[in-house]
């Protein structure tokens, strides 16, 4: 992307001179450390569910449990729902071991028997019963690691739905998150009463490349979206399993006609949904398609650009996503990691119907 350079340089210059910061502090978490503190291990790896192959255990619910197995001082959770009865005996385990172990959920998984088997246990538990949705899927290991992306901690979505979870180990990748957590567990703060923009690093270098993260509905992620979206130069690759935000078909539209190559795949069970954009896409030529999933969902949230940028998260591109529900969206500047998730729209798109 020939823009990228000028575009980082831009954004951390305004987030250093324009965007004032909450000190961590101010708001009863401690600060992470100016630099990550990484352990062994690679920086970020990324996850992706197979539900064609459907390998059991799924590599990424393997990974998982050791991560948390592996913890030395504690593990939160917020995770919208919770059916994996492995991570929930792993999460036992480190609270057996005297690790501090917090879990969030939504009010309306309190019921799973995953979550009833810690249900008397040392484990911490709080349950969003706001009525907007804490739709969030993340988990943070020992304030330095943070798992996050579209996975649900269920059995459908490892092994029937088309997932995609990422570990970043870095400290100021995990105080974003933490801020979060603790604003929902501690304070008990949800959806629209979410704490306004108080995100400690917005934008963080990592491994030498840009990253960026937004949580909704304080940050109002649709514009950081629309960003990069405007500085695609060849190509834009969409997974959606939820798509109702106009502004953002428009963004897409408008890719499409300057020249740039846009392609979706979104799920076939919510195209028919009330604002859905998908027959609007379609109905100004862009090359939108269905999954080919028999059984399970295409639940990605997923926006690759040039194959050089990639967003992913919990967020849907939906109106609820963006202002009521309790979301979170990394924008990652890193061809690598890129080109991971554009071997996954691949492999999606090949077994796609248009």
């Amino acid at each position: 992307m020939k823009n990228t350079a000028l575009a980082i340089c831009l954004i951390l210059l305004l987030n250093a001179c324009a965007a004032p910061v909450i000190a961590p502090e101010s708001i009863g978490v401690t600060p992470a450390p100016t630099h990550a503190v990484v352990e062994e291990g690679t920086a970020v790896e990324a996850f992706f569910t197979n539900p064609l192959a459907n390998a059991r255990p799924a590599p990424v619910e393997t990974a998982l449990v050791d991560a948390i197995d592996q913890a030395q001082t504690s593990v939160d959770v917020a995770v919208y729902s919770f059916t994996l009865e492995s991570v929930a005996h792993a999460l036992l385990r480190a609270a057996e071991r005297g690790l501090a172990v917090r879990l969030v959920t939504e009010g309306d998984a309190r019921r799973s028997d995953a979550l009833q088997l810690i249900a008397d246990s040392r484990v911490q538990w709080h349950t969003d019963d706001s009525g907007d949705l804490m739709h969030h899927k993340f988990i943070i290991i020992d304030g330095n690691q943070v798992w996050t992306g579209s996975l649900n901690l269920s059995t459908g979505g490892a092994y029937y739905d088309h997932n995609n979870l990422v570990s970043i180990r870095d400290a100021r990748a995990a105080q974003n998150f933490q801020v979060e957590f603790d604003e929902m567990f501690a304070s008990g703060f949800f959806g629209r009463n979410s704490r306004p923009q108080d995100t400690p690093y917005p934008q963080i270098e990592l491994d030498g490349r840009l990253w960026e993260f937004y949580f909704s509905p304080d940050d109002g992620v649709q514009q950081h979206i629309e960003r990069l979206l405007r500085g695609a130069d060849e190509s834009i690759h969409v997974l959606a399993y939820a798509f109702t935000l106009d502004d953002l078909g428009w963004a897409l539209v408008n890719a499409h006609d300057a020249g740039v190559e846009v392609v979706g795949v979104f799920e076939s069970e919510k195209i028919n949904d009330s604002g859905a954009d998908y027959d609007f896409l379609r109905s100004k030529g862009l090359d939108v398609r269905l999954d080919g999933l028999a059984d399970g969902l295409m639940h990605h949230k997923v926006i690759i650009v040039d194959g050089e940028s990639v967003a992913f998260g919990s967020y849907n591109f939906t109106r609820s996503a963006e202002n009521e529900n309790d979301e979170n969206l990394v924008i990652a500047h890193d061809p690598a990691l890129a080109a991971q998730f554009e071997a996954e729209f691949q492999r999606i798109l090949a077994n796609s119907a248009r």
